[in-house]
């Protein structure tokens, strides 16, 4: 259920809000955070699985972390043209 994306979560405010997320959802402990991150989410052994993709996000703050994560997880796959 989406409710942070369907503005479910929290009161109105002026763009900013807190958003508590499950303890079950975080990736803690680790060395390199984008690394662990995008490895913990998709296993990208699982590259070829459609399915297994659409039930999986990564959460970040702010687009230029979103363009982080975007980039690098554009030097994982493999080539496919």
């Amino acid at each position: 259920m989406l409710i942070v994306g369907d503005g479910m979560v929290g009161k109105y405010n002026d763009g900013k809000c807190d958003v508590q997320i499950p303890d079950s959802f975080l990736v803690n402990g680790f060395d390199n955070s984008l690394h662990d991150i995008v490895h913990s989410t998709y296993l990208l052994e699982n590259f070829g699985n459609v399915e297994y993709f659409k039930d999986r996000a990564i959460l970040v703050p702010t687009l230029d972390e979103v363009n982080l994560v975007n980039e690098y997880v554009m030097t994982l796959l493999p080539f496919l043209w």
